[in-house]
């Protein structure tokens, strides 16, 4: 018979007595029992009590359907646990099905499977996977798994946190173009289809996003195409790396050298005009003094008077050079404080230049004004002297003899007054231009009359022009003169 020689237990039951009715020889092989010792027992007398449990609600069901429907339904499977007869605890698959016998019994017929080597291996592969999610979940690393459609998969808690999710139940299925906002998911979907078609890695790629709260955070990244067992690619793997606190770090860093360069350059400037632009006046100023010392018997009224106008320019020179170094030097150390009040402009610019005009008058260069009587501004008035008198002063200085000069002022809106100094001069290039206000280059020349310059003195114009809220911009062409703009507001802002 074809149950008595096949690896598979052959069985039937007698409900109603609650005992098996038969066996088959292979019975042995499995439970270590012969046929005989477990004829005319229950099933309970060889399954663990868990599997007792279970297939007695199971068979409830079965027989509940059997009764009311007169018809038994298809063999049902389920998977139990047998006690051998050594006590080892073997996994079997048992197929049942159940029928009237011919006394008007119920009798459940069956076959029973080793399926022990199978489960175990089952069992193991859940363990491994078990110890991998768990792996994945503790990881400090974002860990995801998206398919080819670029929806996730898989999810770990450090990716639900940078998304701003709180269970991975809320990601899954979705694209980045779900999850986040359009212009990072828009990137962050095009690349995951650019490795999908590609079929080619991206290894330690740096990108940045807005987290859900709003902050701007960095990962450091690598994404992986995922093939299955024949080849095909059926998705992609993706790990990152936070590294938003390494890039403040970074950046940080980078400000604090850019900083320590300015204040290098800032301390290079300053002995340069101590050194050079500072000591030349005042050699020019000894040695005409030591000349009017020992010439002075011999010299005629026309020679001295030469003499002393130069020395009186001299001063003048050395006067502004001292006046703007010492107010660069409160500046740097934040001792100058801005006092905005409204005045009218006109008054405040006509006494601001009387230096610069007197410098003019000896080049013979015409100074005009085009400013309403009636034109009031908001500004520390300090700062606007000092930027005026700079501004007008190098217009002069780089003007040659009958030039002309024009300092203008008007309304640009209901809330900024430009004001502009406009000269016939020499003129800049565009690298001069570029770097007028840089504390680290040095575009120092004289002016048309040997005039000595620092350049100090438009690094202070933008910095207090800047101070009250307004812009400083140079437009120049080289022997076609220069004008410098700035603003400044017209009331208190609000």
């Amino acid at each position: 018979m074809l149950a008595e020689n096949i690896s598979d237990i052959i069985w039937t039951y007698n409900m109603d007595a609650g005992q098996f009715t038969y066996i088959s020889p292979s019975v042995f092989e499995m439970s270590g029992y012969m046929p005989e010792e477990v004829l005319q027992k229950g099933f309970a007398a060889f399954l663990t009590p868990e599997s007792t449990e279970m297939l007695m609600l199971d068979i409830q069901g079965e027989l509940q359907h059997f009764f009311e429907t007169g018809k038994a339904r298809k063999f049902y499977s389920r998977e139990v646990q047998i006690i051998t007869k050594q006590g080892k605890k073997v996994w079997c698959e048992i197929l049942t099905r159940f029928k009237t016998g011919v006394n008007g019994e119920t009798v459940a017929i069956g076959v029973a499977r080793n399926v022990d080597k199978r489960k175990y291996a089952e069992e193991a592969v859940l363990q491994e996977r078990r110890l991998l999610r768990t792996l994945i979940d503790n990881l400090p690393d974002t860990i995801y798994i998206k398919d080819k459609e670029g929806r996730k998969l898989i999810a770990n808690p450090a990716d639900l946190k940078v998304l701003g999710y709180s269970s991975e139940a809320e990601v899954i299925g979705k694209t980045d173009l779900d999850l986040l906002n359009p212009e990072i998911g828009a990137r962050g979907y095009n690349d995951d289809m650019a490795i999908l078609r590609q079929q080619q890695p991206v290894i330690n790629h740096e990108e940045d996003f807005i987290d859900s709260d709003g902050n701007h955070r960095w990962l450091y990244t690598t994404k992986m195409p995922l093939f299955d067992g024949s080849g095909s690619i059926m998705g992609l793997v993706g790990i990152g790396r936070d590294i938003t606190e390494r890039r403040k770090t970074e950046q940080q860093l980078a400000k604090q050298a850019k900083e320590l360069g300015e204040l290098n350059a800032t301390k290079d400037k300053f002995f340069s005009i101590i050194a050079h632009d500072l000591r030349s006046p005042f050699n020019v100023f000894l040695n005409l003094t030591q000349i009017l010392e020992e010439d002075f018997s011999s010299m005629s009224p026309e020679e001295m008077f030469k003499f002393i106008r130069s020395m009186g320019t001299s001063a003048s020179n050395l006067f502004r050079l001292l006046e703007n170094l010492l107010e660069w030097s409160r500046m740097q150390r934040g001792m100058i404080k801005v006092d905005p009040v409204s005045f009218l402009l006109l008054p405040n610019v006509k006494s601001s230049l009387d230096l610069a005009r007197e410098s003019a008058n000896r080049k013979d260069i015409e100074f005009t004004y085009c400013i309403p009587g009636d034109l009031f501004v908001y500004a520390d008035e300090k700062m606007l002297d000092s930027t005026l008198r700079n501004l007008s002063s190098n217009a002069v200085k780089f003007t040659p003899k009958g030039g002309k000069i024009i300092i203008e002022a008007k309304p640009i809106s209901g809330t900024v007054v430009e004001i502009s100094v406009k000269d016939t001069g020499i003129g800049m290039n565009k690298a001069m231009i570029d770097g007028l206000f840089k504390i680290d280059v040095d575009i120092n020349r004289k002016g048309t009359d040997g005039e000595p310059s620092s350049g100090l003195g438009l690094i202070l114009c933008r910095e207090f022009v800047e101070k009250n809220r307004g812009e400083l911009r140079v437009e120049s062409e080289k022997g076609k003169g220069t004008t410098f703009y700035f603003t400044v507001p017209v009331q208190a802002r609000s």
